[in-house]
């Protein structure tokens, strides 16, 4: 019992420590990431008529070959 409480349960302590601060910071990143879309989202749903015109106009003028 003694060698367990002095070699193997603090290697099974330090791996799920590491762990859980990547869990951790995966977490952030994950809810950065899921923040960021959003607003990306409803900038470009804001944008969509304003750009398909755009994109309309710049096709229309294109060269045939490109169409």
């Amino acid at each position: 019992m003694g060698y367990w409480k002095t070699k193997v349960l603090p290697k099974i302590k330090k791996v799920f420590e590491k762990n859980s601060t990547k869990k951790t910071a995966a977490a952030e990143a994950t809810k950065s990431f899921d923040e960021s879309k959003e607003v990306i989202n409803k900038e470009f749903e804001e944008k969509k008529t304003e750009l398909q015109t755009k994109a309309l106009v710049v096709y229309e003028a294109s060269s045939t070959e490109i169409k």
